[in-house]
């Protein structure tokens, strides 16, 4: 799944873009926001860490790697490998569309 079919996906699912970058989308749904990382291939989401311990197996969301980048603007902060801390979430990466469907309806509860 590439990043083009995932942002109409994700739009599709009730979620609006509030923000955007070079390298990512912020998409909102209520009190809800993830992130889309634009840079890539590969269809690459990005929650709250917090949440992502959450996720249930059962979504098959792939990897839930820690991804920082300073425009994930609605996300806690960290220091990773730089000078100063940067924000930071999980890195979610559904390898199909029903896959992504379901944590999108999951997420925004």
């Amino acid at each position: 799944m590439n990043n083009e079919n995932g942002t109409s996906v994700v739009e599709r699912a009730g979620y609006r873009a509030t923000h955007e970058t070079d390298k990512v989308i912020e998409f909102s749904a209520g009190s809800r926001t993830l992130y889309l990382v634009t840079k890539g291939l590969q269809l690459h989401l990005v929650i709250p860490e917090q949440v992502a311990s959450g996720v249930p197996p059962d979504l098959h969301v792939g990897h839930r790697d820690r991804y920082h980048n300073s425009n994930l603007r609605m996300f806690d902060i960290r220091r990773n490998n730089g000078r100063k801390p940067t924000h930071y979430g999980a890195s979610i990466k559904p390898q199909t569309t029903d896959d992504l469907v379901r944590f999108l309806e999951w997420y925004k509860g």
